[in-house]
């Protein structure tokens, strides 16, 4: 955050990056967040006129502009200031330099003349206007900067992103042991199931088969003549 005095009242200006409306240090490649230029001055009193972001660590420096003379160099990844009610506020896409695992987002502000800044107009991008830098007042600039942490998820084969799983040493082979034990009670158990079900269906087919042979016998019996049914199956009466 940067406080400059003008005209003996304090002003606080600051860059804040956001993701869903939650300030955010921390985030992974490619993630959309919002940068916003926050300050109780009125944003018509000043202007967005550079943005770079710096790679932080290396043995080299490096850095990338994303806005010059007020206008984006790489929308893709951050688009022009816009003037919002709560400040200026550009999308931001979160990236890496040259692989590392911190940036520097820094902006510079100019204030402008009579509390009004003139309309912006944004030329074509070229590779002249990518290679230049923008011009700033240093009497009336002010730079305001944030850093951000950004991760990388890693990805599977098949190029969907989930997190590292780490299993403790000492918790391998118990964990492999678990892992069979249950496919072999699992397997038992299959196996228990199939051979009650058999069973049950050849008690079933018994007791069916039974009931079907005493019913059929009994038709039969009672159909035959009596000669053929033999003396025993016949009522008789004693004579007097």
């Amino acid at each position: 955050m940067i406080t400059k005095k003008s005209s003996q009242i304090e002003q606080k200006i600051s860059l804040e990056i956001t993701k869903d409306g939650k300030p955010v240090e921390s985030v992974f490649v490619g993630e959309n967040l919002i940068a916003t230029v926050k300050s109780n001055m009125s944003a018509s009193s000043m202007r967005v006129v550079d943005c770079t972001a710096h790679r932080v660590g290396g043995k080299t420096p490096a850095s990338v502009n994303l806005i010059a003379d007020g206008c984006a160099l790489l929308p893709s990844i951050m688009s022009p200031m816009k003037m919002t009610p709560n400040g200026w506020q550009s999308s931001l896409s979160a990236f890496r330099i040259d692989g590392s695992e911190q940036i520097d987002i820094v902006c510079i502000l100019n204030m402008c003349e009579n509390g009004s800044c003139d309309e912006l107009k944004c030329p074509p991008i070229t590779s002249e206007r990518l290679a230049r830098r923008s011009l700033s007042n240093d009497e009336t600039s002010i730079r305001v900067d944030r850093r951000l942490s950004v991760k990388v998820e890693e990805k599977h084969a098949d190029g969907q992103m989930f997190q590292a799983i780490c299993i403790e040493p000492h918790l391998y082979l118990p964990g492999i042991a678990l892992f069979f034990g249950s496919l072999f009670s699992i397997a038992i158990s299959i196996i228990l199931t199939f051979r009650k079900n058999r069973r049950h269906d050849a008690q079933v087919e018994q007791l069916l088969l039974g009931y079907l042979t005493t019913r059929f016998s009994r038709q039969y019996r009672t159909s035959l003549p009596a000669e053929i049914i033999g003396p025993k199956y016949i009522k008789t009466s004693s004579e007097n």
